[in-house]
């Protein structure tokens, strides 16, 4: 069987590098089997990387980086016969968390390698796939600011996001954003919506407690603009999946939903950030063999 590792080398604070030489350990008493390692060297690559390998045959293609380097495979894959395997590396590490709710992120090779494949659904916004959550409104807005903060000297990491979740709180407005989902359609003020096939994204909050990667649906959650002090109750909650107690929350299940908005919105897919005014998301069932890792 053939095998292909596509390597974020700058996910997970470089990390992921340390997998390479397990990868070689792993295979060096199985001549039976074939590998080949690529290393990314610039955000897409690892898209252009996975359409390249994948473009012919069938085997097994990996991601060894976080949920954005999942979803740049994933798109360069997404139309071919190979099966997808998930090195779990990243600094957020959300979708492993559907996938494998019971076990670490940090596993072997061995467990990886050697798992069950299984059929999964993945969605499309526009024109780009997306295995976990997509979402607009005020967390993509925090995230695209965080990016802004870190090409600030000393402003690194953890620290740039606090200082864009402040300034994006401080400049905070509403998204007034019209959509058609479910025969129905409505325009209001909302804090975001996010469009979940898994249950995490932003590095574990849980905005979809019941999303199935199986059921064909996708699961919307939608917070409408609010006071502040409501804001601050609302992420705890989003924090434990108990949110849906709140009044101005909404989770529904949906095979397609189309959102509108005269201004800009962030739009962030698996942990990348772009901005749009109209977006069309849609589930697309049983498009994904993916590999469940083995239980040691």
């Amino acid at each position: 069987m053939r095998h292909i590792f596509i390597v974020n080398p700058v996910a997970g604070k470089g990390k992921t590098l340390s997998v390479i030489p397990e990868i070689k350990e792993y295979f060096k008493d199985k001549p039976e089997e074939s590998y080949e390692i690529l290393i990314t060297e610039r955000k897409g690559h690892g898209t252009e990387l996975a359409r390249k390998a994948t473009a012919s045959g069938n085997g097994r293609i990996y991601s060894v980086g976080g949920d954005g380097t999942l979803n740049e495979v994933l798109n360069g894959m997404i139309h071919s016969d190979y099966c997808l395997g998930l090195f779990a590396k990243g600094s957020g590490n959300d979708f492993i968390r559907t996938l494998c709710p019971n076990q670490k992120p940090d596993m072997s090779v061995e467990q990886i390698v050697q798992g069950t494949p299984k059929i999964i659904d993945c969605a499309k916004a526009n024109d780009t796939y997306f295995i976990n959550v997509a979402s607009v409104g005020f967390d993509a807005e925090v995230a695209y600011n965080t990016k802004i903060f870190k090409k600030i000297p000393l402003v690194k990491g953890s620290l740039s996001y606090l200082f864009s979740l402040f300034y994006t709180l401080v400049n905070m407005k509403p998204y007034t954003i019209r959509y058609k989902m479910n025969d129905m359609q409505d325009s209001s003020n909302y804090l975001l919506i996010a469009f979940c096939n898994g249950k995490y994204y932003g590095g574990g909050f849980l905005p979809a407690p019941k999303a199935d990667l199986s059921d064909g649906l996708l699961d919307i959650c939608r917070v409408k603009h609010t006071k502040r002090r409501v804001i601050f109750k609302c992420f705890p909650k989003l924090r434990d999946g108990t949110h849906d107690t709140l009044d101005v929350v909404t989770i529904e299940k949906t095979k397609s939903i189309h959102i509108q908005s005269e201004q800009e919105l962030c739009l962030n897919i698996d942990g990348e950030i772009s901005k749009t005014k109209d977006l069309q998301i849609e589930i697309i069932p049983e498009t994904v063999k993916i590999l469940v890792p083995k239980t040691l």
